[in-house]
């Protein structure tokens, strides 16, 4: 009776949190705020550098606005370009958007962009007849994006991501967590109880290490997904191992070699699409972290089974000599 309550309740609470965090995410507003600025160049009465690489505003819906500032020298102009569709063809193709302004605040007004890819161009000009003097002059920009039109793409995929999420929470209440007697004892039941309470607590440890580490650091390179994906892996790495140093096992003690096979190659392949090696040690931004961490956790859990398979060996041959003598 017990054990069901503790089922229930468990399906209960990840519903509820899943839900809220779906149903929030899909009617989340979806403005978006961008600052940035921009050096250009004079030298003998004309502008020498070039202008700036699209900016990239994902799909937001069928319709949105822009609201643009723009703050610089008088005599440098910004023509600005709105473009839709593929980034390939924004230089061949007619903006939706055109304007051109010098310190500045403008209003798009309501532009149908057909839940399309959103691209700005910026390029700076000199005002007719202006004199400036030669040097670089820094313009700034801040973009703010409004819709209230989400697509129905947006709006849906958070909802089945929660419906999913969901089943494999009931899935796993009550399909892996079945106890088959013939395979563990009371004691390795034990044992896999204390392994998950090390895995949560390792769990918890990680995510207040995230969470202390990204307060107020402009230099924290993980994103949300990241951190989510990385402390799953690391709870569940950590019990699989766990429940394998103290003889719980889970479904690994008679295919260890084939496991030990398994996880060099994924650790490999991880490492190899991780970016590690064609940068060097590299910035951290520059390369996959989940990757990068799943390589390390492969090559710790292909350790563990193969120091454990030798201590199992060594033992299983002393009681055959015990035996014999």
């Amino acid at each position: 009776m017990k054990e069901k309550i503790s089922i229930i309740f468990t399906i209960f609470v990840t519903a509820v949190v899943l839900v809220i965090i779906g149903g929030m995410t899909s009617l989340n507003s979806d403005d978006q705020n961008l600052y940035f600025s921009d050096v250009v160049t004079v030298s003998g009465g004309k502008i020498v550098s070039q202008k700036t690489e699209p900016i990239h505003f994902d799909p937001v819906g069928k319709k949105c606005e822009f609201e643009i500032s723009e703050s610089g020298p008088d005599d440098i102009l910004s023509k600005i370009n709105i473009y839709t569709g593929d980034p390939l063809t924004v230089a061949l193709s007619e903006p939706m958007y055109s304007t051109t302004c010098t310190n500045a605040k403008i209003d798009t007004g309501v532009l149908d962009v057909c839940d399309q890819n959103i691209y700005v161009e910026i390029e700076p000009t000199l005002v007719s007849d202006a004199k400036i003097e030669d040097g670089e002059w820094n313009i700034s920009y801040r973009f703010t994006l409004h819709t209230d039109d989400v697509s129905k793409f947006d709006f849906i995929m958070p909802l089945v991501i929660t419906v999913g999420l969901i089943i494999f929470a009931v899935y796993i209440s009550f399909v892996l967590n079945k106890v088959n007697d013939s395979e563990y004892d009371e004691m390795q039941m034990k044992m896999r109880g204390k392994c998950g309470m090390s895995a949560f607590m390792i769990m918890v440890i990680c995510l207040l290490g995230f969470a202390f580490m990204s307060k107020g650091n402009d230099r924290f390179p993980f994103t949300v997904y990241e951190v989510g994906i990385i402390t799953a892996m690391v709870g569940c790495i950590s019990f699989a191992i766990l429940c394998d140093i103290n003889d719980a096992f889970v479904g690994i003690k008679q295919k260890r070699k084939g496991f030990v096979i398994l996880f060099i190659v994924l650790a490999i392949v991880s490492f190899l699409s991780s970016g590690l090696i064609s940068l060097g040690l590299g910035y951290a931004n520059d390369m996959s972290k989940i990757a990068i961490v799943n390589a390390f956790l492969f090559i710790i859990f292909a350790l563990e089974l193969i120091i454990k398979s030798n201590i199992e060996k060594k033992n299983k041959e002393r009681d055959d000599e015990d035996e014999e003598s």
